[in-house]
């Protein structure tokens, strides 16, 4: 990978927040016509955690009414804001301190994002696409031979087709009979099975997973995280059966799976 030292993520500022946290605003629209931080897709602290290395962006696409967040590299993280340059396009959310900022797409078109500490500026193209309309209308899981299978149905309710390259069943939290239950502060690890399915545009379709089962009876489980491609671009969440993914989905740009495994 391309970064080996850890980079620390910037404070988040919420727009509708900033003027009360007694921060001064960056005027709308205001652009830079140089980058002096650089800018990183997911969420701070996976490299930690999970062991991925931060994903560098010059350019952040999101579903209209989804969520992605976005950090930098500026290690003074307590001053800068983060400002989109049209309102009407765009919220910037706040995270908890160190953690970068969610981004989400409030109407589709192109607009960017502004960033300054001090003498630190930086800019973010923004594309918000169609409402990503992808749910898991079904799921279930067996235990059968001595393999565990978890199957989940999709509906694509878009006007694309979505590909999905890979499922993390590590995020499904499968628990055997005879295992306790995980706490909160538990962080599960990536058991990432590659299984590239294309869900036309319309249509549903089942996603299988297989590997070595535990136990003959399992207590409880949930949705895995898919590694998907919608409008020409990755992304990685949980789908479940709301129509949309949740505020923790992150843009991976054009990195495929087998790049994003690495």
């Amino acid at each position: 990978m391309m970064f080996q030292k850890k980079l620390l993520p910037v404070l988040l500022t919420a727009v509708f927040a900033a003027s009360a946290a007694g921060q001064a605003m960056l005027p709308a629209a205001q652009a830079f016509a140089k980058s002096s931080v650089s800018f990183y897709a997911g969420t701070a602290g996976v490299e930690q955690f999970e062991g991925r290395k931060p994903y560098p962006i010059d350019k952040v696409c999101m579903p209209q009414g989804c969520s992605v967040s976005v950090y930098t590299s500026d290690k003074q993280q307590e001053n800068g804001t983060l400002v989109p340059e049209d309102e009407k396009k765009m919220d910037v959310i706040q995270l908890h301190k160190g953690s970068g900022w969610y981004v989400s797409g409030k109407k589709a078109g192109k607009t960017g994002l502004a960033y300054k500490r001090g003498s630190q500026t930086g800019t973010i193209r923004v594309q918000i696409l169609p409402a990503l309309k992808l749910s898991a209308v079904k799921k279930s899981v067996r235990v059968s031979g001595g393999k565990t299978t978890l199957a989940v149905t999709y509906k694509n309710s878009t006007d694309s087709d979505i590909t999905v390259e890979a499922a993390d069943i590590g995020k499904a939290k499968i628990r055997y009979e005879g295992e306790k239950e995980p706490s909160k502060e538990d962080v599960t690890p990536a058991r990432w099975i590659a299984k590239k399915v294309t869900i036309p545009a319309g249509k549903t379709k089942t996603i299988s997973v297989t590997e070595p089962a535990k136990a003959s009876r399992i207590l409880k489980y949930d949705y895995p995280v898919l590694y998907f491609k919608y409008e020409g671009v990755y992304f990685y969440a949980k789908i479940t059966n709301q129509a949309q993914a949740s505020n923790g989905m992150e843009y991976r740009g054009t990195q495929p799976f087998a790049e994003f495994l690495k």
